[in-house]
């Protein structure tokens, strides 16, 4: 016959539920409390990171611009368009920038006069969209695959396809009269460099995604080539429960009204609340040992 646990037994049993209670119900708020703070603290960060990384591209656009309006208005300025010194030129920038595929200057009918390497001299390029534009104001293009100068160029690494985006500017001579176009193409993979210079700058690293979309949603860069194929797609595919995200708009005028890219950082859930599974852990150890 089993012995009914005295009232002593009945006391410790109570106190040790009691205690049990109490500690779960410490650690649920501790839980809260941190998980609240640090779910702040790492939106803050991307926050902070997002607006970073989208002024320094359009910090990076803004200086590829002016070096191009820049060296338009020195050639058509000088007499210089048909002469050598236009090839070292154009040679001396693409070494000195290498996010310049090719930098190349035509006369005003849209004939390649001289490229950065030699390329697409003597080329007409007055159906292509950076002269047409050029030829009026300063131009910007959206990203592009070159049908012209990307079989002309090593391939990328993954093997997809080189795609570049366009800066042009008319030269002219000091009456305002129009003799050239000065064009230029930059890899699109220029943006990584931008991205991992600010990513090792910073004090503080944490394990989280970088992404860059154009105009129309499509990567620009992106870390992973299983990654959804737009940025619609991967918003759709990125619940608050799973993901942190933060993303900011590069701030850059052009033809067409502002520029449309959008910076996105995003960090999984699990790595910023870290902290908090780590304190479930100890607290699953202290509070049994509090009931004995």
């Amino acid at each position: 016959m089993l012995r009914r646990p005295g009232l002593r037994e009945r006391l410790a049993l109570a106190m040790g539920a009691f205690v049990v209670s109490i500690g779960v119900g410490l650690t649920l708020l501790m839980e809260w409390r941190l998980a609240a703070g640090l779910r702040e603290s790492a939106q803050q960060r991307l926050e902070y990171l997002a607006r970073d990384l989208s002024s320094r591209i359009g910090e990076d656009l803004r200086e590829r611009r002016l070096e191009v309006s820049r060296l338009a208005l020195v050639l058509g300025s000088s007499d210089v368009l048909n002469s050598r010194a236009v090839q070292q030129t154009l040679d001396g920038l693409q070494t000195r920038v290498p996010a310049y595929a090719w930098i190349g200057l035509t006369d005003a009918r849209g004939h390649v006069l001289a490229g950065s390497g030699g390329l697409l001299s003597g080329v007409d390029a007055s159906t292509r969209p950076w002269f047409l534009g050029g030829a009026r104001a300063e131009f910007f293009g959206d990203p592009h695959v070159a049908k012209m100068l990307g079989p002309l160029l090593p391939p990328e690494r993954s093997g997809e396809p080189l795609r570049f985006f366009d800066l042009a500017s008319p030269v002219r001579r000091p009456d305002g009269t129009m003799v050239g176009v000065l064009g230029a193409h930059l890899y699109t993979g220029w943006i990584r460099t931008v991205v991992e210079r600010t990513l090792d700058s910073r004090i503080e690293h944490f394990p989280l995604e970088v992404l860059v979309a154009d105009n129309t949603g499509d990567w620009l860069y992106k870390t992973s080539p299983d990654l959804s194929a737009t940025l619609a797609a991967l918003l759709r595919e990125s619940p608050p429960t799973r993901y942190l995200l933060s993303s900011a708009k590069v701030d850059l005028p052009t033809e067409a009204g502002k520029l449309a890219w959008t910076v996105l950082v995003r960090e999984e859930a699990s790595d910023a609340l870290a902290p908090v599974y780590e304190n479930r852990r100890q607290m699953g150890i202290v509070v049994p040992l509090l009931a004995l």
